[in-house]
């Protein structure tokens, strides 16, 4: 748990306290395990839109888990995260809980935005050079 170079958190299903969180949780969101444990974070402080907490709630209660998807996170410091998400519910000392886990894709999501935009002045380069060609050849 502890060891895993992703964020891990472990809550209480019943009421959203955190029970557990392990270091990449605190690298990740920038809180630190006193921070957090023994406290219920508010949707709107970790998700980037609330909805997408209750959507995640609805499937883990409907299916045990939720699948890895991909969402934006708030940080401690109010900047935005990519992260792949999944959880499932467990059972500790006979308590339902959930494990979450966030692999964080920030950077992977940012070079592909700038391969996009590369790609989009390529393009434009292109037409632009294309029509200043055609318009030598007349």
């Amino acid at each position: 748990f502890h060891s895993a170079p992703y964020a891990m958190i472990i809550t209480r299903l019943s009421d959203g306290k955190v029970l557990e969180v392990n270091t990449g949780f605190s690298t990740i969101s920038g809180y630190s395990a006193e921070e957090v444990i023994g406290k219920t974070m508010a949707k709107e402080d970790v998700w980037l839109d609330g909805r997408e907490g209750d959507a995640v709630l609805n499937e883990l209660t409907t299916f045990g888990k939720v699948q890895p998807r991909r969402h934006i996170f708030r940080t401690r410091t109010g900047r935005n995260h990519h992260g792949n998400y999944s959880a499932e519910l467990i059972t500790l000392d006979g308590t339902q809980c959930v494990i979450s886990t966030i692999n964080d894709i920030t950077d992977h999501v940012q070079a592909q935005d700038e391969i996009r935009l590369l790609n989009e002045e390529l393009e434009r380069r292109v037409q632009e050079r294309t029509r200043e060609l055609e318009a030598f050849t007349y």
